[in-house]
Protein backbone atom coordinates (compact mmCIF):
# COMPACT_ATOMS: atom_id res chain seq x y z
CA UNK A 1 0.00 0.00 0.00
CA UNK A 2 2.79 2.09 1.09
CA UNK A 3 4.31 1.82 -2.60
CA UNK A 4 1.40 2.45 -4.47
CA UNK A 5 1.00 5.95 -2.29
CA UNK A 6 5.06 6.66 -3.13
CA UNK A 7 4.24 6.14 -6.58
CA UNK A 8 1.34 8.31 -6.84
CA UNK A 9 2.97 11.03 -5.47
CA UNK A 10 5.96 10.47 -7.78
CA UNK A 11 3.75 10.36 -10.83
CA UNK A 12 1.88 13.78 -9.27
CA UNK A 13 5.15 15.55 -8.64
CA UNK A 14 6.92 14.47 -11.84
CA UNK A 15 3.60 15.80 -13.89
CA UNK A 16 3.95 18.84 -11.61
CA UNK A 17 7.19 19.09 -12.70
CA UNK A 18 6.50 18.92 -16.26
CA UNK A 19 3.99 21.55 -16.25
CA UNK A 20 6.18 24.24 -14.26
CA UNK A 21 8.78 23.47 -17.08
CA UNK A 22 6.29 23.47 -19.95
CA UNK A 23 4.82 27.50 -18.60
CA UNK A 24 8.05 28.45 -18.25
CA UNK A 25 9.43 27.38 -21.68
CA UNK A 26 6.47 28.84 -23.08
CA UNK A 27 6.74 31.95 -21.16
CA UNK A 28 10.58 32.50 -22.10
CA UNK A 29 9.92 31.68 -25.63
CA UNK A 30 7.20 34.50 -25.63
CA UNK A 31 9.32 36.86 -24.27
CA UNK A 32 12.37 36.16 -26.60
CA UNK A 33 10.27 34.77 -29.87
CA UNK A 34 11.90 31.95 -29.82
CA UNK A 35 10.05 30.32 -32.01
CA UNK A 36 9.49 32.77 -34.63
CA UNK A 37 12.99 33.15 -34.76
CA UNK A 38 13.64 29.78 -35.59
CA UNK A 39 10.79 29.69 -38.07
CA UNK A 40 12.19 32.54 -39.91
CA UNK A 41 15.82 30.93 -40.02
CA UNK A 42 14.44 27.31 -40.98
CA UNK A 43 12.57 29.29 -43.82
CA UNK A 44 15.49 30.97 -44.96
CA UNK A 45 17.23 27.69 -44.83
CA UNK A 46 15.05 26.45 -47.13
CA UNK A 47 14.84 28.88 -49.38
CA UNK A 48 18.44 29.13 -49.69
CA UNK A 49 18.91 24.98 -49.59
CA UNK A 50 16.16 24.79 -52.68
CA UNK A 51 16.84 27.20 -54.99
CA UNK A 52 21.05 27.86 -54.78
CA UNK A 53 21.13 26.15 -58.01
CA UNK A 54 18.41 28.67 -59.41
CA UNK A 55 19.00 31.91 -60.86
CA UNK A 56 16.87 34.71 -61.54
CA UNK A 57 15.62 35.82 -65.00
CA UNK A 58 17.53 38.39 -66.02
CA UNK A 59 14.44 40.67 -67.18
CA UNK A 60 13.22 40.76 -63.56
CA UNK A 61 14.32 43.55 -61.06
CA UNK A 62 13.70 43.45 -57.51
CA UNK A 63 13.57 47.01 -55.85
CA UNK A 64 13.65 47.11 -52.38
CA UNK A 65 12.60 49.53 -49.70
CA UNK A 66 14.81 49.38 -46.33
CA UNK A 67 15.93 51.22 -43.49
CA UNK A 68 18.67 52.57 -45.64
CA UNK A 69 16.92 53.36 -48.86
CA UNK A 70 14.01 54.86 -46.29
CA UNK A 71 16.18 57.09 -44.96
CA UNK A 72 17.93 58.28 -48.13
CA UNK A 73 14.70 58.98 -49.52
CA UNK A 74 13.68 60.99 -46.69
CA UNK A 75 15.99 63.87 -46.86
CA UNK A 76 14.27 63.69 -50.93
CA UNK A 77 10.74 63.03 -50.47
CA UNK A 78 10.03 63.03 -46.62
CA UNK A 79 9.07 59.96 -44.16
CA UNK A 80 7.18 57.04 -44.75
CA UNK A 81 4.33 56.50 -45.68
CA UNK A 82 5.49 58.26 -48.94
CA UNK A 83 2.78 60.79 -50.41
CA UNK A 84 0.59 58.96 -53.83
CA UNK A 85 2.70 61.44 -55.62
CA UNK A 86 5.74 59.49 -55.32
CA UNK A 87 4.25 56.47 -56.60
CA UNK A 88 3.31 57.72 -59.07
CA UNK A 89 6.40 59.23 -60.30
CA UNK A 90 8.05 55.54 -59.66
CA UNK A 91 5.59 54.07 -62.11
CA UNK A 92 6.07 56.83 -64.68
CA UNK A 93 9.67 56.41 -64.37
CA UNK A 94 9.58 52.14 -64.06
CA UNK A 95 7.11 52.38 -67.55
CA UNK A 96 9.70 54.75 -69.39
CA UNK A 97 12.33 52.65 -68.75
CA UNK A 98 10.62 49.42 -70.46
CA UNK A 99 8.84 48.12 -67.32
CA UNK A 100 6.57 45.78 -68.46
CA UNK A 101 4.64 44.47 -65.35
CA UNK A 102 4.94 45.97 -61.75
CA UNK A 103 4.25 44.58 -58.69
CA UNK A 104 4.29 46.23 -55.16
CA UNK A 105 4.60 44.42 -51.79
CA UNK A 106 3.67 47.11 -49.65
CA UNK A 107 0.54 47.81 -48.07
CA UNK A 108 -1.21 50.79 -49.16
CA UNK A 109 -3.80 51.01 -46.12
CA UNK A 110 -4.48 55.06 -46.01
CA UNK A 111 -6.24 57.78 -48.28
CA UNK A 112 -4.18 60.52 -49.59
CA UNK A 113 -7.70 62.20 -47.97
CA UNK A 114 -10.77 60.46 -47.60
CA UNK A 115 -13.16 59.65 -50.58
CA UNK A 116 -15.62 62.78 -51.42
CA UNK A 117 -18.97 61.83 -52.90
CA UNK A 118 -17.65 58.22 -53.49
CA UNK A 119 -14.53 60.11 -55.37
CA UNK A 120 -10.67 59.00 -54.24
CA UNK A 121 -8.23 61.63 -54.30
CA UNK A 122 -6.60 62.00 -57.83
CA UNK A 123 -3.22 61.40 -56.44
CA UNK A 124 -4.89 57.82 -54.89
CA UNK A 125 -7.11 57.43 -58.49
CA UNK A 126 -3.86 57.63 -60.10
CA UNK A 127 -1.99 54.80 -58.20
CA UNK A 128 -5.16 52.59 -58.22
CA UNK A 129 -5.33 52.96 -62.08
CA UNK A 130 -1.77 52.51 -62.47
CA UNK A 131 -1.71 56.02 -64.89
Amino acid sequence: MKLAKKKKRIKIVSFAAIVFIAMHLLIISQVTNLFERLELDLYDYQLKSTNKDKRAHEDIAIIAIDEVSLDVMQEIVGRWPWDRKVWEELLDYLSQAGAKTIFFDVKFTEYTAPPKNGELHPSDQALFMGT
